[in-house]
């Protein structure tokens, strides 16, 4: 073995193995798939109608139908009374017009009446026209006295010997007056008939 071939030559260096240079692998850029959120459902908005006020109709005035009033037959007021006082009659009798009348049950002729009457503290009846009226809506079928006479005169008179003006009409020719349904008529005293007394009331 040659000396000068351990000085002289250079053993020939080693090979050494190649590294292996690693390409890193490229991992491809994620792609971002969005997600897609599911649009809520709109909810609907609300219109609000306006209300429609409605156009008042104009209706025009109703022309009112005459209407026929048929006058009533006047009355004349009844015979004043006290202030304040109230008109009160008897057990029985009849209040007409400020004045209280009673109706007999039997009968008796025209002078016997008036007696009655004055029993009673009243008079064979005074009357107005007006109470008259009222009076022969209350005799039914009866005739009745009352006080109004023309004995031995030829003008009709009232019991307390005022005179009668020719208020009312008295049919007949009789003397002495008397009402029935009708109005008032005229008989002989003698004749039974019902009667009517008359008084002022009480206040």
């Amino acid at each position: 073995m040659t000396l000068g071939n351990k000085r002289g030559r250079r053993t020939p260096a080693r090979s050494r193995p190649s590294r292996t240079t690693l390409t890193p692998a490229l991992t491809p850029p994620l792609t971002l798939t969005p997600t897609l959120t599911p649009a809520l459902p709109l909810t609907p908005s609300l219109t609000l109608t306006p209300t429609l006020t409605p156009t008042p109709t104009l209706t025009p005035p109703l022309t009112p139908t005459p209407t026929l009033t048929l006058a009533p037959t006047p009355t004349p007021p009844p015979s004043p009374t006290p202030t304040g006082s109230k008109v009160e009659c008897s057990l029985n009798w009849l209040e007409v017009l400020g004045t209280c009348f009673s109706f007999s049950a039997g009968t008796a002729d025209w002078k016997e009446s008036n007696t009655s009457c004055e029993v009673d503290g009243a008079i064979l009846a005074m009357m107005t026209p007006q109470q008259m009226e009222i009076l022969k809506t209350h005799v039914g079928s009866f005739t009745y006295w009352f006080g109004l006479n023309k004995e031995g005169d030829s003008s009709w008179k009232w019991v307390d010997n005022s005179a009668f003006n020719n208020e009312f009409t008295i049919h007949g020719t009789g003397e002495f007056a008397y009402l029935d349904a009708t109005g008032v008529k005229s008989d002989e005293w003698l004749v039974k008939k019902k009667w009517i007394c008359s008084r002022s009331p009480k206040h």
